[in-house]
C-alpha cells in the first residue's frame, strides 16, 4: 500500500511539505534532530511559532482538561 502511494507523482509535493514541517517543528519545538530528515529542516514560520509556543498556544491545564474529556468519552463507549 505504501509503495503504491509513493509511486503516485501527484502526492510527492504533499509528502515533501510534510517532511519539511515535521523535521523543522521537531527541531524547533522539541530539540529533536532526525538525521534522515536533516535536509528538510528549515525555519519555522511565525504562525507555527504562535500556534505552538506563542500567545495563541494552549496552556497545559487546558490541554489536560481536553484530554481528560476525551478519555471519559472513550471509557463511556465500552
Amino acid at each position: 500500500l505504501f509503495r503504491i502511494f509513493e509511486a503516485q507523482p501527484h502526492w510527492v509535493p504533499l509528502v515533501e511539505r510534510a517532511r519539511h514541517k515535521m523535521a523543522s517543528r521537531d527541531l524547533a519545538f522539541r530539540d529533536a534532530l532526525h538525521l534522515q530528515l536533516e535536509e528538510y529542516i528549515g525555519p519555522v514560520g511565525i504562525e507555527d511559532f504562535e500556534r505552538f509556543l506563542g500567545e495563541k498556544s494552549k496552556d497545559l491545564e487546558e490541554r489536560i482538561r481536553e484530554a481528560g474529556d476525551v478519555m471519559k468519552r472513550l471509557k463511556e463507549r465500552k
